[in-house]
């Protein structure tokens, strides 16, 4: 997912079977993650969704073509000399989900359908000209399932709508490299854990140092869209997830 559709998606306090439908059409996209031949029917099987026409999903879809993604960009304020300054101005990058047929008359693109009825393009999901590596990466798995856990998107359905944003933030600060999961440092961190020591450090050979410590409390910086600065529906969420 694009980092501009994360953090429109969490902008719109996106619910649960919004944020769950945009991971299915995402996981079905080819190379560039833009064109999805996935429908209703793929997300109605992966989040165990009513399959009445008018049904959740229907409606997931309609309000994920009106959330739209922005930016804000440093221009200068227009004057010269000491009053010269550079400052914020806020991009509409548009929407986050285009059906097939509003892609083609906006943009004249000929889509590239595959050479089956199944292969037809449904939907588009623009990736605002960001670079594979600065995008938020999910494992397929999270939508297809994984041994016998067959529809996880399912559970993230029915924890509700705070922890399937909560998600979604965390996934967009997730660092495997330098912190081995969620970075809990910086202006955009997500929970971590406090430790608490319980003996003195020993100095080992190599300039190793053993630390024992035991867990205590959890902390984290509670972001507005993602609970409406409710603390205790934060925590509920971050339980459900576990």
């Amino acid at each position: 997912m694009p980092q501009a559709a994360v953090e429109a998606l969490l902008d719109a306090q996106a619910n649960a079977y919004e944020i769950c439908t945009y991971l299915t059409l995402a996981k079905y996209t080819e190379e560039s993650g833009r064109y999805s031949p996935a429908s209703v029917s793929a997300v109605n099987k992966a989040t165990g969704a009513n399959k009445l026409k008018s049904g959740p999903v229907d409606r997931a879809i309609v309000r994920l073509k009106q959330i739209r993604a922005k930016t804000v960009k440093q221009v200068s304020n227009g004057y010269s000399g000491r009053s010269h300054a550079m400052v914020e101005q806020p991009v509409d990058l548009g929407p986050i989900l285009f059906d097939r047929d509003t892609w083609h008359q906006q943009t004249g693109e000929v889509l590239p359908d595959g050479p089956t009825p199944r292969g037809l393009v449904r939907y588009v999901l623009p990736d605002f000209c960001e670079e594979k590596d600065s995008r938020v990466w999910f494992g397929n798995n999270l939508v297809g399932g994984i041994g016998g856990f067959n529809q996880p998107l399912k559970a993230l359905k029915n924890a509700g709508d705070v922890a399937a944003r909560l998600l979604l933030a965390m996934y967009a600060v997730n660092d495997m490299e330098l912190w081995g999961g969620v970075c809990p440092i910086g202006s955009c961190h997500g929970p971590w854990r406090h430790y608490k020591p319980v003996a003195d450090d020993v100095n080992l050979h190599g300039r190793a140092r053993l630390i024992r410590a035991k867990a205590k409390s959890l902390v984290a910086s509670l972001d507005h869209r993602i609970s409406g600065g409710s603390a205790e529906a934060y925590w509920d969420a971050r339980h459900a997830l576990n």
